[in-house]
């Protein structure tokens, strides 16, 4: 059984500085930096690549975004007003909600066996995550979680991560026990804003034994000053299962773009992760 899964961050208008981009992008327009222009062309990389499962960052709860993702079961999640706040600038809309979604595909996934959930990953600064509890044609159990750490301090990020993983365990308790399969898969993906050195991959994979199955490629080519590295991952675990998966569309999407056009490219300063992962029963 195959599932193709897809995580982005997309950038969320609220937080687009044209100074900065227009300057690191030097074939950036403004014009490319306007919503429905990205939207275009984030929709169109996305259905190239036609995910079961998409988790994306940074989206926004606007109608002319989910329009476009008829064919989905749409979970977003909106952060509080104030997180990121200095981030802010005038030329994104500040009133509308930021947050991530989980996006399942219609035909693989009945509404009926989609239960949803809304995570305080941290009080203070009001981050928010959703967290999903489906089932893969009617066979694959998964809980399904986008995350978007916080970008500056890995104290908060392990807090954050902590309390998701604490929360994919309760609804595991909850609502997964009353079924005797014990087949069900794990999966965590997002913009975890640190890479494979850091405690929050440790914790994961030490601690919690999951799969960390993107490629060690960079994602957010302009992160600082200082050398590139990758800061959005997708990270499985089975129980049961047996789990075979291919990397090969991921290093596609990067080694055929050229950094200083990705912005005017796909529409976002990240690059995508999109893999192949088979399910064997």
């Amino acid at each position: 059984m195959q599932m193709n899964i897809f995580s982005w961050n997309v950038l969320a208008s609220k937080w687009i500085n044209h100074e900065i981009l227009l300057k690191k992008y030097p074939e950036v327009t403004a014009d490319d930096l306007l919503s429905r222009t990205r939207y275009a062309k984030i929709v169109q990389l996305i259905r190239s690549q036609n995910p079961v499962i998409l988790m994306l960052q940074e989206c926004t709860d606007e109608s002319s975004f989910w329009d476009l993702f008829l064919d989905y079961h749409i979970v977003f999640v909106a952060h509080e007003q104030h997180l990121w706040k200095q981030w802010s600038t005038s030329g994104g809309n500040s009133i509308v909600p930021t947050g991530n979604a989980i996006l399942l595909k219609k035909q693989l996934f009945n509404q009926r066996q989609i239960q949803a959930y809304d995570i305080t990953c941290s009080k203070d600064d009001g981050n928010h995550a959703p967290l999903v509890y489906a089932w893969y044609k009617n066979v694959v159990p998964l809980v399904i979680s986008s995350i978007h750490l916080d970008p500056e301090s890995e104290a908060l990020r392990l807090v954050q991560l902590s309390n998701i993983l604490q929360s994919m365990n309760r609804v595991v308790a909850r609502v997964h026990i009353n079924n005797k399969d014990d087949n069900l898969l794990f999966m965590i993906g997002g913009d975890f804003n640190t890479d494979t050195k850091s405690k929050i991959h440790d914790t994961l994979v030490d601690d919690y034994s999951m799969f960390h199955v993107t490629p060690l490629l960079p994602t957010h080519p302009y992160i600082t000053d200082g050398p590139v590295t990758n800061i959005d991952h997708i990270y499985i675990k089975s129980l049961a299962m047996p789990l075979i998966w291919t990397m090969a569309k991921s290093e596609i999407l990067h080694n055929t773009m050229d950094v200083t056009e990705q912005m005017k490219t796909i529409g976002s300063d990240h690059f995508p992760l999109s893999i192949h992962m088979t399910v064997q029963i």
